[in-house]
């Protein structure tokens, strides 16, 4: 495991979230992203 700056972790999170948001990649097990934000602004 490699060791990040926090500068760093926060700009792989961004980075991560923002691929996610875009359906690029999708977490195992879960809706994608979109879904699971409207059902909280249900």
């Amino acid at each position: 495991m490699k060791h990040l700056t926090f500068k760093q972790a926060r700009q792989e999170a961004t980075t991560y979230n923002m691929l996610l948001a875009k359906g690029f990649i999708q977490p195992d097990n879960q809706k994608p992203l979109d879904e699971a934000i409207e059902s909280v602004f249900e």
